[in-house]
């Protein structure tokens, strides 16, 4: 039995590829795939920046790099304060606060830096704003959508550590374009808040955001308990 032909990478002109490593500890290798150990000086974080290069037989070559952090583990992120697939109202521009809840198991809330970023996506394309670098903040929402052009936003928090390892936490938000937002404790949706509205909300108690946070204030508790029994009956 013969043994299978070495694989030989190739560029769109069909062009055979050399690589070059550089491991950022002071070695390098030569190859498509080099294994290659990296040995912390210590128990502490410690990042390598790590760069490939490829170049081709005319000599073109182009580069990427890629962070190792070793002892080393991204943040942990939950955006609280707002739910993927919660609703804006479409009367009137709203303010959303953007809090989340944040660790990490290495580095101190100090050593760890934020940034909120909100994008107006409208129909195939986005259009971003600029990246807040905080770690609590807020978004303006317009009312837009329910016509015959597509708007949605996604609202991105991106958290790193003083490694350079960085977590992305993101949720969308849509347009209430059925008016569900008019009667928000009705959670089944059936056009009244009864038992079966307060079972949800019972059975989601403590848990960050969701449906059932009527309130806004990103935990689901006493308040959104008010809330729901306040509204009890038909909707309006």
């Amino acid at each position: 039995m013969g043994t299978e032909p070495a694989r030989v990478e190739r560029d769109r002109e069909g062009t055979a590829l050399s690589f070059a490593w550089d491991f950022g500890d002071g070695t390098s290798g030569i190859g498509a795939v080099v294994p290659h150990v990296f040995l912390a000086a210590s128990s502490a974080p410690q990042s390598f920046n790590v760069k490939l290069t490829a170049t081709d037989a005319d000599g073109a070559s182009a580069s990427t790099t890629l962070l190792v952090s070793a002892n080393n583990s991204p943040p942990l992120v939950t955006i609280t304060s707002i739910y993927d697939g919660q609703l804006y109202p479409m009367d009137a521009k709203t303010i959303f606060p953007l809090e989340a809840q944040i660790s990490d198991a290495e580095h101190a809330a100090d050593q760890l830096s934020c940034g909120w970023k909100v994008l107006l996506h409208h129909n195939t394309h986005e259009h971003p704003e600029p990246t807040d670098p905080v770690c609590s903040s807020q978004a303006v929402i317009t009312p837009l959508g329910c016509g015959e052009d597509t708007f949605w936003y996604e609202i991105r928090l991106t958290v790193t550590d003083a490694a350079g390892l960085a977590t992305v936490e993101t949720v969308s938000m849509y347009p209430d374009c059925k008016g569900v937002l008019a009667c928000s404790a009705d959670l089944t949706g059936d056009g009244q808040v009864a038992s079966d509205d307060l079972a949800i909300l019972l059975g989601a108690w403590g848990s960050f955001a969701g449906p059932a946070d009527l309130d806004g204030d990103g935990l689901v508790g006493a308040g959104d308990l008010g809330t729901l029994l306040g509204a009890w009956g038909d909707c309006p």
